[in-house]
């Protein structure tokens, strides 16, 4: 299942796309919610040439919504969502707000933490306006990992694939990579990127499923876990069911500075999530989800283009 909004033009209309990859030269339903509850109901059915050169059946997928003025006054949010096979689901760019992020019920907000990376954007966009490399990250991992050719690894979010290439430009050995990824164009692109039978990817979330089979021997996740809503908690406890009794897993975070020393917050007008922990925070996160932390270190990602990035990584390790 699969769709966006292309153009949110309120109070007026909406106009975008969806597709069911199980059924798709069927068109579904679109749905429009005013807090929670259905305003209006239509057909995405309209031609778009774009959509059926990609592969979604015979392209008759697009919807315009002319919405009624009056359900935003006193509006929180407003949803665009499809009824697909599997389920009803919010389309990418599928939320519009009309109070601050923090001000929204908490399953919006767990939406909007994910709308973003369920999307896609331009690679540098990830990474604080610039690329990078993933050599301080991988130069961290490697001395407190032994790569060796059986070496199962799983990585959350790995955005363009820096890390990955880092690792398969330094020749590190290993059997099997899985990458994780919300977006579902991103797995295609990363796909056809690292065209390595060792190598795959998969549209998943950390949150709701373990991360790889079980008896993974390193698990990596770089500038990821601070946008899990409301906190890593649940991600920290598939970690833990995916690790090989002597695996690892090394997770970056942001590093409190300032006034920032811990707390949430929604940066920038896609309120994107982010949360600072505190030390404590995360040694009481890791106990929870029976992972001891072995090592704690500050690193430098690199250079964005309002400075350097700073993170505390941490290495750690199923309890026995």
């Amino acid at each position: 299942m699969s769709g966006n909004v292309d153009e949110w033009k309120v109070p007026t209309s909406v106009a975008g796309w969806a597709a069911d990859d199980l059924r798709p030269d069927q068109p579904i339903v679109v749905e429009i919610l005013r807090d929670g509850l259905v305003t209006q109901s239509l057909l995405a059915n309209n031609y778009r040439q774009d959509l059926e050169l990609a592969g979604l059946g015979n392209g008759r997928h697009g919807f315009h919504a002319h919405l009624n003025p009056q359900i935003c006054t006193g509006a929180k949010v407003l949803e665009v969502r499809g009824k697909f096979l599997q389920g009803a689901a919010t389309l990418n760019n599928g939320l519009h707000l009309f109070v601050p992020a923090d001000q929204l019920p908490k399953a919006y907000q767990h939406k909007l933490s994910q709308q973003r990376w369920q999307g896609y954007e331009s690679p540098e966009h990830l990474t604080w306006g610039r690329i990078w490399t993933g050599d301080t990250f991988v130069d961290f991992v490697s001395s407190n990992f032994q790569f060796t050719p059986s070496s199962r690894i799983a990585e959350v979010g790995p955005g363009y694939g820096r890390i990955l290439k880092t690792i398969l430009d330094r020749g590190l050995p290993f059997k099997e990579y899985v990458g994780l990824e919300l977006s579902e164009r991103r797995v295609a692109e990363l796909s056809r990127t690292f065209a390595d039978s060792r190598v795959r990817f998969t549209c998943a979330d950390i949150l709701t499923a373990g991360p790889a089979p079980d008896s993974t021997d390193l698990f990596l996740a770089s500038s990821t876990f601070e946008h899990l809503y409301p906190d890593c908690l649940p991600a920290l406890k598939n970690v833990y069911v995916s690790l090989d009794k002597n695996g690892v897993a090394v997770i970056d975070f942001v590093e409190p500075q300032g006034k920032k020393t811990g707390g949430t917050f929604h940066e920038n007008e896609a309120g994107t999530y982010v949360r600072i922990y505190s030390p404590e925070e995360l040694e009481n996160l890791f106990l929870m989800a029976k992972l001891k932390i072995i090592k704690k270190s500050q690193i430098t990602l690199g250079t964005g283009a309002t400075g350097e990035v700073r993170r505390i990584a941490v290495v750690a390790a199923p309890k026995l």
